[in-house]
């Protein structure tokens, strides 16, 4: 009898200790779990809003769900970057999750970024920089990160060691984000997005989508994480959800100077013409009914100054002079002839030119290529017109059709030449 009920209690015994045990372990994780999210949610800037953070103690790695960034007061759109995950390794600093965490290999999962410029020309990007090169924690937007009390709320009602939890929230508090976690300065890119709103675009608001992002994105922050020193990014994605339309490029922003600051390399494999109408319509004589380019854009900004080198290939195009167009008659007559001086082997079109000035009042100049064209154009244009000229039986108005139409095509060329200076 005694030795059942020996029996029995040992069995009571070992369940009793493997509950325990177990209970311990989930316990433990949990105190983890909830202490590390307390810290991080503690030190975030009022601008930043994570919806769940997880910790996989285990495989050391940690998940960010609904990360979102919001835009400066004043604009439409109220997010200027949204993040559906973010996953990550990371490294414990010390013995415990109170000495810090360093991430390691993050990567941003379909991510979207909200480019806005309003109707008098200020964009959320230049605003953001401005507030992240100061250093101010923000304190706007609708969804801010859930305070340390709300987390302490969370503890006590899992039951999982609120005291130790609410210890943590207060070392937390002492803490700046350097101390809690170190962060790399490159981050993978994958599935991405950016949208672009254009409120000031010439004929109203206009959209342009990149889609199918895939890149890095790199980021130098000062010792505190208080500012941004430097924005950089490399990648490629397709326009307007046509993979067929690719766009390659390298960004480098510094958004510490006083006035914009960046190098932009962009490469474009063709994209088609009239998604970009808006920007290039003011400046150009003509009309594009459709078309195609590639090429590389070159655009770099000192202080809001500008300076761009830029090759465009153009295939596929039709076009017609712009009615009322400054000097129309001249471009009407010289067009159709400089497209048979700028087509290349291939069939394309191909013209350079330069960008330089202040972008309040950019200057553009033509190319090499473009000079050389032109140049030849106006070799047979000049030689013809003075073939024509030693027939003519004297000075004076033109004697027929055909030499009032050399005096014509002389006269364009003098022109073109001009403003090709």
């Amino acid at each position: 009898m005694r030795k059942k009920v020996f029996n029995k209690f040992s069995i009571f015994l070992i369940i009793t200790i493997a509950v325990i045990v177990v209970s311990v372990s989930f316990h433990r994780l949990s105190i983890i779990q909830y202490t590390a999210e307390t810290i991080v949610r503690n030190v975030l800037p009022g601008y930043v809003s994570i919806d769940k953070i997880s910790f996989d103690i285990k495989s050391s790695r940690v998940t960010l769900k609904g990360f979102s960034i919001f835009a400066p007061p004043g604009f439409k759109q109220k997010k200027l970057i949204e993040i559906a995950e973010v996953a990550c390794r990371y490294r414990m600093r010390g013995k415990n999750i109170l000495d810090g965490i360093e991430i390691v290999d993050p990567v941003f999962k379909r991510p979207v970024l909200h480019i806005e410029r309003r109707l008098d020309g200020r964009l959320n990007l230049s605003d953001m920089s401005k507030i992240l090169s100061a250093g101010q924690g923000g304190g706007y937007g609708d969804g801010k990160p859930p305070t340390v009390a709300a987390a302490r709320e969370r503890v006590k009602a899992s039951g999982a060691a609120a005291g130790r939890a609410v210890g943590a929230s207060a070392i937390a508090g002492n803490k700046k984000v350097s101390d809690v976690i170190r962060l790399p300065e490159s981050y993978g890119v994958r599935n991405g997005k950016i949208v672009y709103d254009d409120y000031a675009a010439a004929g109203g608001a206009h959209v342009l989508v990149f889609d199918g992002i895939e890149g890095d994105i790199s980021l130098r922050l000062s010792n505190d994480y208080a500012r941004v020193l430097r924005v950089g990014s490399s990648g490629q994605g397709f326009l307007n959800n046509d993979k067929g339309e690719i766009v390659k490029w390298v960004i480098d922003m510094d958004p510490v100077a006083a006035g914009l600051t960046m190098s932009n390399r962009l490469d474009f494999y063709d994209v088609q013409i009239k998604p970009f109408e808006p920007y290039y319509d003011r400046y150009s004589p003509l009309i594009f009914y459709r078309g195609r380019f590639s090429g590389t854009m070159i655009l770099d900004f000192d202080n809001g100054n500008i300076g761009s080198t830029n090759e465009v290939h153009l295939s596929g195009i039709a076009f017609s002079v712009k009615p009322g167009a400054e000097n129309a008659e001249f471009w009407g007559s010289t067009v159709p002839d400089l497209v048979k001086y700028f087509r290349s082997s291939s069939g394309d079109i191909v013209f350079d030119f330069k960008i330089k000035g202040e972008m309040s009042g950019p200057k553009f100049y033509f190319g090499p290529i473009s000079k050389r064209a032109i140049t030849a154009m106006a070799v047979d244009k000049i030689s013809a017109a003075l073939a024509a000229a030693s027939q003519a039986p004297g000075q004076g108005p033109p004697q027929t059709k055909e030499e009032a139409q050399v005096r014509a095509v002389t006269d364009a060329v003098k022109l073109f030449l001009k403003k090709a200076k």
